[in-house]
């Protein structure tokens, strides 16, 4: 993966970040569907910024 794939996937992610973080932000938002979709988001992108496959 080279530099700029690395910085895009990082980009990427970090949008994935904030875009949770508004989701999660309020009372009664914090289900275990959300948090578990949100684990897995955030599994994935930091798995792809390592440069292995996520499943």
């Amino acid at each position: 993966m080279t530099g700029l794939e690395k910085g895009i996937t990082i980009f990427l992610g970090g949008l994935i970040v904030i875009a949770l973080a508004t989701t999660l932000v309020g009372p009664g938002k914090q289900t275990p569907q959300v948090l578990n979709a949100a684990g897995g988001a955030i599994s994935g992108s930091l798995l792809a910024a390592q440069g292995n496959q996520a499943a």
